[in-house]
């Protein structure tokens, strides 16, 4: 425990202490949830006695959480615009207490990363819960009357109304009115709302990927009714909110791995944008939603989008890691999407259609680890981290995903030439080879982009973006319909 046992008499300026809460306020997030959190991922048998420790009261709980797991002060995501005032102000000469009800093995893990010294650190003992009324009065047996105090919620009100002056941060701007006469001398409001950081983490700009579960009912023509666009919008929303739910269930599961990564580390949860404890709370619901969707869709597609979810969880927590297998996965998952859509017509299923998604987006999920691979490969580790490739591997994922576009063409050449598909269909089956033309087109151009480095991105998401693949999907519907028309 880090306290000096000051007293305000001793020293030269008379200015108030600052007192600074934890859990919310010098950092965002909420330490005890996110250990919980963990600790069901990297201890489950830890876990089990979360029940029993928490009989002995919060104390106790956050103190079988902190023995069970050690919290990286390093790593955890502190406001930095609080911190940079606080840092101003000791180099000023105020004294600075960290006073939390997080336990104190956590209190001293952040006061040991701060870019300061504090004067004291203090948090819950394993016996008294630090929250309230008793950290008021651990406050005045440390530092006596004379303390402004950093807060974020209505807990923090005795103690801003005990204090010389009311330091808002965060959710806590929205107690000014119930301070009294209180002077605030300082506000650090969020700087951004919640729902932008929802619509980050729900990943929505992943959403036009399972516009794919619309392609079997596109291809069948006069075969597929307006019953099926309609079960077709509902499969879509249905795989889109299952995606969500398996992004948040990443992100939660994955916090610390995160923050680590340069990029990764600004992701909602991560950062603490959204608290933890939310992001619990929405995975069910979401997946509540999901399911109220599949009841008006065919009992196949509650099975499809089940094993859609089941495979988004296992390629992120373990299958992403094993080489080439990944890129597998990943062309199965879009496969799926395909697969969503079939199910919900009567018809025969289009075996060419699945051989073809599966060639062609192996290709795309090469191309992708070919140009996260070529980025790293002027790093001194030459390894793209945590899937197991090396630069080594460069020329081989450039072989095999431009041979499996290649593929993929072969498969829509022999599906032409074999004449596989209906006359009741396509009136005019010649217009679909200029569809070959686009393809061989587009897989070419996106090969030649990776190559020359200018491709930077998920493959799917930057023809999302690109105007050129805009055309060429506009074009292929085109002749889709003049297939069937002419």
């Amino acid at each position: 425990m880090m306290n000096l046992n000051f007293e305000v008499a001793e020293t030269v300026d008379s200015s108030p202490v600052i007192v600074v809460d934890l859990d919310g306020t010098l950092t965002p997030v909420d330490t005890l949830h996110e250990t919980v959190l963990q600790l069901h991922r990297t201890s489950p048998q830890a876990a089990i006695g979360l029940v029993q420790a928490l009989r002995q009261g919060k104390a106790a709980f956050k103190r079988h959480v902190a023995q069970s797991l050690s919290l990286d002060g390093a790593l955890l995501p502190l406001r930095q615009d609080l911190l940079e005032w606080l840092t101003e102000q000791h180099e000023l000469g105020r004294r600075i207490v960290l006073v939390s009800a997080a336990d104190q093995a956590f209190v001293d893990a952040v006061a040991a990363h701060l870019p300061f010294r504090v004067d004291a650190a203090i948090g819950s003992d394993g016996l008294a819960n630090l929250s309230g009324e008793a950290k008021l009065a651990r406050i005045r047996e440390m530092v006596g009357e004379n303390f402004v105090y950093a807060g974020d919620a209505a807990v923090d009100l005795p103690i801003w109304r005990a204090s010389q002056g009311a330091i808002l941060v965060g959710r806590g701007m929205r107690f000014e009115k119930r301070l009294g006469d209180v002077p605030v001398v300082g506000r650090f409001p969020q700087q951004s709302g919640p729902l932008q950081a929802w619509l980050r983490a729900l990943r929505l700009y992943q959403w036009p990927k399972n516009l794919l579960v619309f392609l079997p009912v596109l291809l069948a023509g006069p075969m597929a009714g307006i019953d099926d666009w309609g079960e077709a919008v509902l499969a879509f929303l249905m795989l889109s909110v299952l995606a969500s739910a398996g992004y948040l269930i990443n992100d939660l599961l994955d916090l610390a791995a995160d923050r680590q990564h340069p990029t990764k580390r600004n992701r909602p949860f991560a950062s603490g944008a959204l608290p933890v404890a939310h992001g619990v709370i929405a995975v069910p619901g979401l997946l509540v939603v999901a399911v109220l969707l599949g009841l008006f869709l065919p009992p196949a597609s509650l099975l499809v989008g089940f094993v859609y979810l089941c495979g988004t969880l296992a390629y992120s927590f373990f299958l992403k890691k094993v080489p080439m297998l990944d890129a597998i996965v990943l062309a199965c998952l879009f496969t799926l999407r395909i697969v969503a859509g079939i199910v919900l017509m009567t018809l025969p299923w289009s075996f060419w259609l699945l051989t073809f998604s599966m060639f062609f987006f192996l290709s795309l999920a090469l191309l992708k680890r070919f140009t996260e691979l070529r980025e790293v490969s002027q790093s001194p580790d030459r390894e793209l981290r945590r899937r197991g490739y090396t630069t080594d591997d460069l020329a081989l994922l450039l072989s095999m995903g431009s041979s499996s576009g290649i593929a993929a063409c072969v498969i829509f050449v022999m599906y032409l030439m074999e004449e596989q598909f209906s006359r009741s269909i396509y009136a005019s089956p010649e217009w679909l080879w200029v569809i070959l033309v686009l393809l061989l087109y587009w897989l070419g151009r996106v090969w030649q982009l990776a190559v020359r480095g200018h491709m930077n991105e998920d493959p799917l998401l930057f023809a999302l973006r690109d105007r050129v693949s805009h055309l060429i999907g506009l074009g292929a519907i085109v002749f889709i319909l003049l297939a069937r028309a002419a």
